[in-house]
């Protein structure tokens, strides 16, 4: 995991927290909406998402091709291009559902996740690397295997 401050200002919502709190004033002047600079957070995205990718699986003793899924954050689909390519993923092993579900923010990976395991792809056992980027420029990965349906207690 990590994150880089220094990005503060390429994307943040200006209003709405504990800095500036929901008023009136700043629901009438838009100041609840994502400010973005596009290209510094495509390239950061990116890179990230691809070192911290890199980074799970070497801690893991683990190479790409121990890989069965690749579940990236599902905000846009030019960063998870970017990604498949600085990686050099197999497409056909990176779950994405966008196109259908849209950016679902921090629910994107849990959704794509969910998607390939309901409609029979991913597998029990098989090994899942999920890779994230975010506002404040957080980011982080995770390889884990998936474990298969648990048993609910009665």
């Amino acid at each position: 995991f990590g994150a880089d401050g220094s990005h503060n200002l390429d994307l943040y919502v200006p209003a709405g927290g504990s800095r500036e709190f929901t008023t009136t004033d700043t629901v009438a002047h838009n100041r609840h909406t994502i400010v973005m600079n596009g290209k510094v957070v495509l390239e950061n995205g990116i890179r990230r998402m691809a070192e911290m990718g890199q980074a799970a699986l070497e801690d893991a003793g683990m190479d790409i091709s121990d890989v069965d899924w690749f579940v990236p954050h599902q905000a846009n689909i030019k960063i998870i291009n970017g990604v498949i390519n600085q990686l050099g993923l197999n497409r056909k092993k990176v779950l994405i559902n966008l196109g259908h579900r849209g950016n679902m923010s921090a629910g994107s990976i849990p959704s794509a996740l969910s998607d390939g395991i309901e409609d029979g792809r991913v597998k029990p056992y098989q090994f899942v690397l999920a890779m994230a980027f975010g506002a404040g420029f957080n980011y982080g990965a995770v390889g884990m295997p998936y474990a298969g349906p648990q048993r609910k207690s009665t």
